[in-house]
């Protein structure tokens, strides 16, 4: 797909994911890991980024998220599961703690720090962090309520080379199907539809927490003269 010949790829598999235990068993944790949005923030000299808060009040994006964290329909989904919601905010959107604080009680939770192979559900977007559940064969599901603003560009691209209704779980677009594909989840305990559990199963070529050892042979070994 992007030009190389086999003899430029080392197909070692990623290297963090020898850092990925596999072998978790996931508790009843779910993750919401929105990415940051180029279009509501402010991106100030020496990488620094500053809040845009109006409009971010006012985005889509903020409005279908608050609606999910204050619906009391996830409130008794999470109590009748016995799960806990965690969010998890990507440092460029860190202006915007408070406003994700302000929404936390015994069921959410702002998290700083997390360990993937705790979780057994993982809520994003286009985040390139799915590829962590991908690994763990965790469920996902797709939040996207900025739709129509990712369309049109205002993040500094329109698509992405994997499209996210073709990815490893349902893509959403309001709060009310999100809730909907989260209650299909849980009622499965918590494991990915069977056809995303098959794509999942041969997305890598190797689920062996070796691909250090690959990378590190592939790079040792002497080149052709």
């Amino acid at each position: 797909d992007y030009g190389f010949t086999n003899d430029q790829l080392i197909p070692s598999g990623m290297p963090r994911y020898d850092l990925v235990d596999t072998a978790a068993h996931p508790q009843k944790r779910i993750l919401l890991a929105p990415s940051w949005r180029k279009y509501l923030v402010s991106e100030q000299p020496g990488l620094k980024f500053e809040a845009k808060r109006t409009a971010f009040l006012e985005s889509s994006f903020w409005k279908e998220t608050k609606h999910l964290l204050e619906s009391s329909a996830l409130f008794e989904l999470l109590e009748k599961h016995g799960y806990v919601l965690d969010v998890k905010l990507h440092p460029i959107f860190s202006v915007y703690e408070d406003e994700f604080e302000a929404l936390s009680n015994e069921y959410i939770r702002l998290v700083n720090s997390v360990k993937e192979s705790d979780y057994a559900v993982f809520v994003t977007d286009y985040s390139s962090w799915v590829f962590d559940f991908v690994y763990l064969k965790r469920a996902i599901a797709y939040f996207l309520p900025d739709a129509v603003e990712f369309a049109a560009g205002l993040n500094g691209y329109h698509q992405l080379d994997l499209p996210l209704e073709d990815g490893f779980g349902p893509l959403c677009k309001t709060a009310d199907e999100l809730l909907s594909e989260l209650e299909r989840i849980l009622k499965q305990d918590g494991s990915p539809a069977p056809e995303y559990a098959c794509k999942m199963d041969g997305f890598f070529l190797h689920y062996d927490n070796s691909q250090r050892d690959r990378l590190y042979e592939a790079l040792m070994r002497p080149r052709k003269r």
